[in-house]
């Protein structure tokens, strides 16, 4: 922050190289009072970094990491396509990251994820897997989806 009499200037911080684009960034929010990106740590995978602004807006910091690969073999309904050729060999799925709680007397954060035609819980720090609601494809709850997008 520069000081100038009576003025605060403040620099915005840099977005952390995860070594991917914008159109990677799944999750840009205020969570539990902290800006936070959720963003794909490797192009082309399910392993994504939770990072969080410091209250000096100087930088951000890796919260969590998470691998959702798991999710895929849990959910198969989500997966779009696996490319076979194990130079390209990554799987395309369909998610969405809707939300992101934190209950601080629990010390617990979850984050909320449609995939094809269920809502579920994902606890990061135990990294534990709940249903929370069935939903049928096409409805409403899958067209509000671009509100959330950030890709």
């Amino acid at each position: 922050m520069a000081k100038i009499p009576g003025i605060f200037v403040y620099h915005n911080p840099e977005i952390p190289d995860l070594q991917v684009t914008w159109p990677e960034i799944f999750f840009f929010r205020v969570i539990g009072g902290d800006l936070c990106l959720i963003g794909l740590k490797e192009p082309k995978s399910l392993v994504f970094d939770v990072l969080a602004l410091e209250t000096n807006y100087s930088r951000w910091n890796v919260k969590y990491c998470l691998d959702l690969s798991a999710l895929a073999t849990l959910y198969p309904s989500m997966v779009l396509e696996m490319t076979g050729d194990p130079s390209r060999d990554w799987l395309r799925c369909e998610f969405l990251m809707l939300s992101c709680c934190v209950n601080e007397t629990r010390n617990q954060t979850e984050l909320l994820i449609s995939v094809p035609g269920k809502i579920l819980s994902f606890d990061m720090n135990n990294m534990v897997v709940k249903e929370i609601t069935d939903f049928v494809v096409g409805s409403t709850c899958e067209k509000c989806a671009d509100l959330s997008r950030y890709r």
